[in-house]
C-alpha cells in the first residue's frame, strides 16, 4: 500500500496521524467554504460530520437540477419568441429540436453570442424558416426569416442574463486537480467570477501547493472527499503530477456521474470550444455505455443475436462437436476461468483445440503450437472454436462485442505492467472487439490491446458495434494471428 497523506497535513506528524489530521483539517475548511459561499443550506454544514447525508443530497440536488433549469430557461424563451413571431407550433418545435440537435442548449461555462450561439441560431433559422414560408413572396420569406433570427437573438440575450443570475446564486462546488500556475489561475478566476457557476472547494495534488487558501487532498483521498462534499466534478489543470494518478481519478469520477473538464496542455493554442476567463477547457463526456438504456439495448441485441445464431448453426455445432470428439482424446468443450466485468471470474466455453496436457490452461498460444489437434488447426484458423461462447453471452457472462476477457494469471501480470489494462473491465468482455479487428490477438502487444479496448469503451455506440461485427467477418479470412 502506498501510504500518502494530503498535502495540508499537520507539521511534525507522519503516517496515519498526518493523514487523519489533514483529512479533518480539510473537511473543516471545505465546510467553511461551503457555508461562506452558500453552496448548500446553512443547516447542513456543521463540519461535514454526522449530517453528511443531508449535505450530499443538497449538493447533488444543485448539481443535477441547475443545468436542467438553465437549459429549460433557454428553450422556453426561444419557444416563446418563435410562437410570438410565427404563430406556428410546427415552426417552433422544428427550430427548437434542430437547435438542440446541433448543441445550442448544451452546457457551457462561457455564455456569449460570439462563442457560437449566434451562428447556431442564424444557421437553424436560415434553414428552417424559408421551408415553412413556401408560398409567400420571396421578400416576405426573407423578412420572416430575419424576424425569427432577431427574436431568437433577443430571447438568447435575456436567457443568458437569467442563467448567470441562477449560477451566481447557486454556484456548485468543484475540485481542481493540479499544483501548477494554471490551477491557481482557475481557482482565482472562479472565485472572482461566480457567473461561471462553479466554486472551488479543494485542490487535488500529491505535491505541496504553497499558500493554498483551501484544502489540498492527495489523489488517493480525492475521490472520497469529492463524494463527501457532493462536488459537481473535477477540473484537471496540468501540473507536475503523475498522469496515471490523474487518469485513475478521472475514471472514478466519470463512473460515478461526476463531470470532468480538462485544460489542454497548449491551452492558449487549442481550438476553443469553451473557456473559463480566457483559458480553454474541454469536457470529458461520460461514455455512452454507462447509460442504462444503452446497456439494456446492447444486452437485448446480444441475447437475441446469440439465441438466433445458436439455433441457425445448431447442425454445424453438432458436426464440430463430433469432429472434436473423434479426432483426439478428451472433452468436447474446453472450459477456462476468465476475468469479466469489474474483475469477476466466470467460466468461458470453447471447442477444445489442444491436446489434454498439464499446461493446457496456462500455456500461451504460439504459431505452429505442437499442442494443437488436427481439427484444432482449422477451428482456430476460422475462429469456429469460439462459437460455444454464445452460451456465455446468453448467460450474461459476456457480450458479443467488447474487450477480450483474459485469464486471471495474465490479467494480474498485465495490470502490473500496463496500468490502464484493468480499465478494460469497466464493461463485459466480448467474443470480438475493437482490438481483435485490428489483429491484436494471440501473442501481440498488450499495451496496444488495452489502448484499443479502452477507446472502444470511451467512444462506444451501437453503430460502432455494427462496424466491429462487419470487420470481424472480414478478419476471419485475413487474420495473421489466428493460430
Amino acid at each position: 500500500m502506498n501510504d500518502r497523506s494530503p498535502v495540508g497535513g499537520a507539521a511534525g506528524k507522519t503516517g496515519e496521524q498526518t493523514r487523519s489530521t489533514a483529512w479533518e483539517t480539510g473537511r473543516a475548511a471545505v465546510a467553511r467554504d461551503i457555508e461562506r459561499f452558500k453552496l448548500v443550506p446553512r443547516f447542513t454544514t456543521t463540519a461535514l460530520g454526522q449530517p453528511i447525508d443531508q449535505l450530499r443530497r443538497a449538493g447533488r440536488l444543485v448539481t443535477d437540477a441547475q443545468w436542467t433549469i438553465c437549459a429549460a430557461v433557454l428553450i422556453v424563451l426561444d419557444a416563446g419568441a418563435l410562437l410570438a413571431i410565427s404563430r406556428s407550433g410546427w415552426l417552433t418545435a422544428m427550430v427548437v429540436v434542430v437547435s438542440a440537435a446541433i448543441g445550442s442548449y448544451r452546457h457551457r461555462h462561457t455564455l456569449s453570442l460570439s462563442e457560437g450561439d449566434g451562428r447556431y441560431l442564424i444557421l437553424t433559422t436560415a434553414v428552417v424558416a424559408p421551408m415553412l414560408a413556401i408560398g409567400d413572396l420571396p421578400i416576405q420569406a426573407v423578412a420572416f426569416t430575419l424576424a425569427v433570427i432577431a427574436g431568437l437573438l433577443v430571447s438568447r440575450v435575456i436567457g443568458f442574463w437569467i442563467v448567470r443570475q441562477i449560477r451566481r446564486r447557486r454556484p456548485r462546488p468543484v475540485f481542481i486537480a493540479g499544483a501548477g500556475h494554471i490551477a491557481q489561475v482557475l481557482d482565482h478566476a472562479l472565485v472572482a467570477h461566480p457567473e461561471y457557476g462553479l466554486q472551488p472547494a479543494a485542490f487535488v495534488s500529491d505535491v505541496p501547493i504553497p499558500d493554498a487558501d483551501r484544502p489540498v487532498f492527495s489523489y488517493t483521498d480525492a475521490f472520497a472527499a469529492l463524494e463527501e462534499v457532493g462536488a459537481v466534478g473535477l477540473i484537471c489543470a496540468f501540473g507536475p503530477e503523475s498522469p496515471l494518478e490523474l487518469n485513475r481519478l478521472v475514471r472514478e469520477a466519470e463512473t460515478n456521474h461526476r463531470r470532468v473538464w480538462v485544460v489542454p496542455r497548449m491551452f492558449d493554442l487549442s481550438p476553443r470550444r469553451d473557456e473559463i476567463w480566457g483559458i480553454a477547457i474541454a469536457a470529458i463526456h461520460r461514455p455512452a455505455i454507462y447509460n442504462p438504456l444503452v446497456r439494456l439495448s446492447k444486452r437485448l441485441i446480444d441475447v437475441t443475436f446469440a439465441t438466433l445464431t445458436l439455433i441457425a448453426l445448431s447442425p454445424l455445432l453438432v458436426v464440430l462437436a463430433l469432429i472434436v470428439r473423434f479426432t483426439s482424446r478428451g472433452p468436447i468443450f474446453f472450459r477456462q476461468r476468465r476475468v469479466g466485468l469489474r474483475g469477476r471470474a466466470f467460466t468461458m466455453l470453447k471447442f477444445r483445440t489442444m491436446r489434454v496436457t498439464t499446461d493446457a490452461d496456462t500455456g500461451w498460444t504460439v504459431p505452429d503450437d505442437p499442442r494443437r489437434t488436427p481439427a484444432g488447426r482449422l477451428l482456430r484458423r476460422t475462429s469456429l472454436d469460439e462459437l460455444p461462447q454464445l452460451l456465455n453471452v446468453i448467460r450474461g457472462d459476456m457480450s458479443l462485442i467488447g474487450p477480450r476477457p483474459e485469464r486471471a494469471l495474465y490479467a494480474d501480470q498485465f495490470a502490473e505492467e500496463h496500468p490502464t489494462y484493468p480499465d478494460r473491465t469497466r464493461v463485459q468482455g466480448g467474443i470480438t472487439g475493437l482490438a481483435q479487428v485490428h489483429d491484436l490477438r494471440g501473442d501481440t502487444s498488450i499495451e496496444e490491446r488495452a489502448r484499443y479496448d479502452n477507446r472502444y469503451i470511451d467512444q462506444y455506440s451501437l453503430f460502432l458495434d455494427v462496424l466491429i461485427a462487419l470487420r470481424t467477418i472480414g478478419s476471419l479470412f485475413r487474420s495473421k494471428t489466428s493460430y
